[in-house]
């Protein structure tokens, strides 16, 4: 038995082949390049300026107010995605570790004699963030998305044998906007505002009297009161190969504690101190640049 085959089925039968080999590269087509730098593993090195000041409210304690600035290194890692659930495209998922590690310049008073003293002081932070949100798509150059926030801040500074350590949490919203210049490179802005809640500092080397005896307070807890945080940001992602990206920018944030009470526990007695922690507001200037990994 002989089979003939036509010309016609041949050239049916390779046009089928090679619509189903394009559909698979479709398939294996890379992303857009606003969804691309959404779809990262990064590690990076950064460099943090940090301006802290405190504010009493009565005018005679001004000699008190601390002041801490200077620029300190680290690092930052964050890991992010962009997906489909279902029906749901565009999915956000992201989150951020940051640490740093330096010296400040204290600018403060001694508290009895309302002398000036001014020295080195020891800084460290610890700021964790995560986001979720959905992006939405402007076109195949512009992608704008909304997120919801949640944080957490850890700032330990030491001067001498005295230290204070700061945290909070925090949560809030925020909105990323990307901008494709080229293939390669894409432009990004962050706008973000948050509300601490249940900020604290606690103080190990602090000594009061009570009751005629000194006491050391180890530690010495200060709730401190709510108040809002702001932030915005700017980046430039360069894709370097397909899965090597170039990424750096730039952020700044500003928060503040609201003045609060203070009470501590000596020998098993809860007792109120006769110090407090004032109002204070801090702003930090974040540069970045590292390598991420496309996936």
């Amino acid at each position: 038995m002989k089979f003939v085959v036509s010309n016609r089925f041949i050239i049916r039968t390779g046009c089928t082949a090679l619509a189903v080999t394009g559909a698979g590269l479709a398939a294996r087509a890379d992303p857009l390049p606003v969804i691309a730098i959404h779809r990262e593993v990064g590690l990076a090195a950064e460099g943090q300026f940090t301006n802290y000041k405190e504010n009493f409210s009565v005018e005679t304690a001004k000699g008190l107010h601390d002041r801490e600035t200077g620029g300190t290194p680290g690092f930052e890692f964050k890991a992010e995605d962009m997906l489909d659930i279902g029906p749901i495209r565009h999915v956000y998922a992201s989150v951020e570790f940051r640490y740093n590690n330096g010296t400040t310049r204290y600018n403060g008073a001694y508290q009895r004699s309302h002398d000036p003293l001014i020295a080195t002081d020891g800084l460290e932070t610890k700021d964790v963030r995560a986001e979720l949100g959905k992006g939405f798509l402007i076109g195949d150059r512009l992608l704008i998305t909304p997120v919801v926030q949640f944080a957490y801040h850890d700032w330990n500074r030491t001067l001498s044998d005295y230290s204070e350590d700061y945290r909070q949490l925090a949560v809030g919203a925020a909105v990323h906007g990307d901008f494709a210049l080229t293939r390669r490179l894409v432009l990004s802005a962050r706008l973000g505002w948050a509300e601490t809640l249940d900020p604290k500092m606690t103080a190990t080397g602090q000594s009061v009297t009570i009751d005629r005896h000194s006491y050391t307070l180890d530690p010495l807890h200060f709730p401190l009161g709510d108040r809002p945080v702001w932030q915005a940001g700017s980046s430039l992602d360069y894709r370097m190969t397909r899965h090597v990206h170039l990424y750096g920018g730039v952020d700044f944030q500003r928060f503040g504690y609201a003045q609060g009470k203070t009470r501590a526990t000596i020998h098993g007695r809860s007792v109120h101190s006769t110090y407090t922690e004032p109002d204070s507001w801090t702003q930090t200037i974040v540069l970045t640049t590292g390598l991420a990994w496309s996936f």
